[in-house]
């Protein structure tokens, strides 16, 4: 009996020792994230962007996705300073990696205002369909040069200008990105941060574009690019991009941020550059919200080839 009466009492402390695991494993777990946003980005760091050459599924065909941005109460409210004696320097947005896009999507980046540009990738499915969605809709055309990028684990194309290539091969494969696409009036790289930090490699691209007639855009996926002293050296005009509206993410507070820094550009003669991409739903919608904001903040959208007619015939010394 007096053994019973001990079974008895083992039991219940056994259970009240599982319920107390039990209540502490609860409390120690961490609390379950509710969306993919990624820690804020340093707005000096949020305009290097990550080079990956592979577009985000259409959300239209991938469930869950990503949490979609549709709440633009952040956009509505914000109140932008701007000095009035200064004027505001028009915006010229591209948008990369066209070549990915098709049906419905592709039709709705080119329902975009004529004056955004289409950096469009050479060698791929729906690079002719994007060439000629563009042409049918008056928007400007780039090539979108895939270029070696360091340490990425995916090539940029096929085709790509990378290390150890004669100036002739460059020459060469510039000129079939071309062909693809004879109504191109510039270029810029795709991935690119080895390529445009190399001098010797850089000069034979800037040859090659400007034999075709075409000014480069360094789109600036490194802090160590070279374009602009090359492009003086060699006495050829070319550009350089200022924000990407789509980096880290394509989100309301992220609009709003890149908002932000427009009057940084305040009293500049030469045109805001913006890129962004089209690879899925939510970056056109970002594009669509951003454009309606800054056109009602009085900015004027400039297209690619009113900018490239702004230019100086000569890079500055």
């Amino acid at each position: 009996m007096e053994t019973r009466r001990l079974s008895g009492v083992c039991r219940r402390i056994l259970i009240i020792a599982l319920c107390l695991l039990a209540v502490g494993a609860c409390r120690s777990k961490p609390k379950e994230v509710t969306g993919s946003h990624s820690a804020p980005v340093p707005q000096e760091k949020a305009d290097l962007i990550t080079e990956n050459p592979v577009p985000e599924p259409d959300p239209g065909t991938v469930k869950n996705q990503q949490p979609s941005y549709t709440d633009t109460s952040l956009i509505r409210r914000f109140q932008y300073a701007w000095a009035d004696s200064l004027p505001k320097p028009p915006i010229l947005i591209v948008v990369d990696d066209f070549g990915y896009a098709t049906g419905s999507l592709l039709q709705g980046f080119a329902d975009l205002p004529p004056e955004v540009a289409f950096a469009i990738l050479p060698d791929l499915q729906y690079t002719q369909v994007a060439v000629e969605k563009a042409n049918q809709y008056g928007h400007d055309i780039m090539i979108h040069v895939p270029m070696e990028a360091q340490g990425a684990s995916i090539r940029p194309g096929e085709r790509y200008i990378k290390r150890g290539m004669s100036e002739e091969e460059t020459l060469e494969m510039i000129n079939a990105f071309y062909a693809q696409m004879p109504a191109a009036i510039a270029a810029n790289q795709h991935m690119g941060s080895t390529t445009t930090a190399d001098p010797v490699l850089m000069r034979y691209v800037l040859r090659s574009l400007d034999k075709l007639g075409l000014v480069f855009l360094d789109s600036a996926t490194t802090t160590k690019l070279v374009s602009p002293a090359v492009a003086r050296e060699l006495g050829i005009v070319s550009m350089i991009r200022d924000i990407f509206l789509d980096v880290p993410d394509n989100s309301d507070s992220t609009l709003v941020t890149k908002l932000k820094v427009l009057p940084r550009f305040s009293g500049r003669a030469e045109p805001i550059v913006i890129i962004t991409h089209c690879h899925n739903r939510y970056k056109l919608e970002a594009l669509q919200k951003f454009i309606a904001k800054v056109l009602e903040m009085g900015f004027e959208l400039i297209s690619l080839s009113d900018a490239l007619k702004r230019l100086p015939t000569r890079p500055p010394a």
